[in-house]
């Protein structure tokens, strides 16, 4: 903790949390820790449809009784995404009235629902920590994600006689970031003995990598600004802390790498965009507006020269434009309209597949072909009421960043919040299955979380305010 001057507010001892809390705490942290795993089942355990993180969150829901409800902030955010979202859910319950496969859809839905209850639960309980010890638990949370996922990948190197320095060092001196996920990411995985997840990303889905941003990206943006607000509102600085963030920010960017998706890259750009605005425009730093500028527009034009040189590389312009969006999602569309056109107003019902011979995917990716695809047209209602939730929150999150009557705290508080939503709305939603795996829905729990924050210190010093007694003209 640094020095205090007296013009500083002198931060009080903060009571001791108990032992329920600590534990809480700990659980929490392991989930954040264990949730970039997802690619390591629990085989050993005879359910290899199980993750290291579904034993924590078992933990989770178990302390839920005696930790619930949390603060009247999260409660009102988790009360109407889980309206939003078991509406949803009802919906496509009722398409296995008319489904032909019955049993892989209620699997899906069974998912779905545990998924979404171990979010909320998370989020309600992350709301009842203080600022500090939220900014403890994104910050250490986000370090042990990346330490965890680097170590797995280090033993299975070694497991397969390789080792892991060597093979990282390869992937940068080839000029290709692919090898990074193909030699580094890949090759560990082999070791580790999951084939089938190997070849997944290998052969069948190379750019299957939404779960790598929420786990890491999400995480540790959501960590850079929850300990920029408790340094601002509460003056406490940890050396520890911050050496923690900066590591993980480096193991965000590293993963972005990894995944070499066009989806992460522009969720990267996304974030970039945001924080470009805050920090240039919004914040009223007309200067280190004009440098960001600067720098935004010479990314910008080297984004472009590494065009032109890949264009050239690749013999014509328009051939590389055409490996571009030789993109089945774009290619395949006419097709998927077609097919949900032959399915009638109710769809096929949940579970369904397109039943394309010559594509690797069985459903569309897009929240609203795929609960067409499922329900018709009480499925696309559906929709719209959940992705409706989702930009309701992005415009709260978005509110409380531009406002400049918001104090630096509360701003940097929805600047984390608006990141992580964002990611939800733009690449889970839109561009993907339109499903929330584990790893997406504890990112938007704890972009959440960190909304939630940010309205009760908002609404806190709304109160302090109003029971100030006014100034005797």
């Amino acid at each position: 903790m640094m020095p205090h001057s007296p013009s500083v507010p002198v931060r009080t001892a903060a009571r001791k949390p108990s032992s329920k809390d600590q534990l809480l705490w700990f659980v929490l942290l392991s989930c954040i820790a264990l949730v970039g795993l997802g690619f390591l089942p629990l085989a050993f355990l005879g359910t290899p449809f199980l993750k290291p993180i579904h034993i924590f969150a078992a933990a989770l829901l178990l302390l839920s009784p005696t930790m619930l409800p949390g603060s009247p902030e999260g409660t009102g955010i988790v009360r109407m995404v889980a309206f939003a979202f078991f509406t949803q859910l009802a919906v496509l319950l009722v398409s296995l009235a008319w489904s032909p496969l019955v049993a892989t859809g209620a699997l899906s839905l069974m998912i779905s629902f545990s998924n979404c209850v171990i979010a909320l639960a998370f989020c309600l309980m992350a709301s009842r920590l203080s600022l500090t010890r939220l900014a403890d638990l994104l910050a250490y949370g986000a370090f042990a994600g990346a330490v965890a996922f680097h170590l797995s990948l280090f033993v299975g190197h070694a497991l397969s006689g390789q080792n892991a320095i060597s093979v990282l060092i390869e992937a940068a001196t080839s000029g290709d970031l692919r090898n990074f996920k193909a030699l580094y990411f890949v090759g560990g995985m082999k070791g580790l003995g999951v084939e089938g997840v190997s070849s997944f990303f290998s052969s069948i889905a190379p750019k299957a990598t939404n779960s790598f941003g929420s786990a890491f990206v999400t995480t540790a943006i959501a960590a850079v600004h929850v300990v920029a607000a408790d340094r601002a509102l509460t003056r406490y600085r940890s050396v520890k802390r911050d050496w923690a963030v900066w590591l993980a920010l480096i193991n965000a960017v590293f993963v972005i790498m990894i995944a070499f998706s066009d989806r992460v890259q522009i969720y990267g750009a996304l974030l970039i965009i945001a924080h470009l605005s805050y920090f240039g425009f919004m914040h009223g730093n007309w200067k280190l507006g004009a440098w960001l500028t600067f720098g935004g527009l010479w990314v910008s034009l080297s984004a472009i020269m590494y065009i032109a040189v890949s264009a050239s590389a690749q013999g014509t312009f328009e051939e590389y434009a055409y490996r571009i969006m030789n993109n089945p999602r774009f290619t395949d569309l006419d097709r998927v309209l077609v097919r949900l056109g032959e399915l009638g107003m109710l769809g096929g019902g949940m579970g369904i597949p397109l039943s394309f011979s010559d594509t690797s995917y069985l459903y569309p990716h897009n929240l609203f072909l795929f609960n067409y695809l499922s329900a018709g047209m009480i499925g696309l209602l559906a929709s719209f009421i959940w992705f409706g939730v989702l930009c309701l929150l992005a415009v709260k999150a978005f509110a409380l960043m531009i406002n400049q009557q918001m104090p630096r705290a509360v701003r940097r508080l929805a600047l984390g919040a608006f990141s992580g939503v964002i990611y939800v709305i733009t690449l889970t939603q839109l561009v993907s299955q339109g499903d929330l795996d584990l790893a997406d829905w504890l990112g938007l729990a704890i972009a959440l979380s960190v909304l939630a924050k940010a309205q009760s210190i908002h609404n806190r010093m709304g109160a302090q305010s109003l029971s100030r007694p006014s100034p005797v003209r």
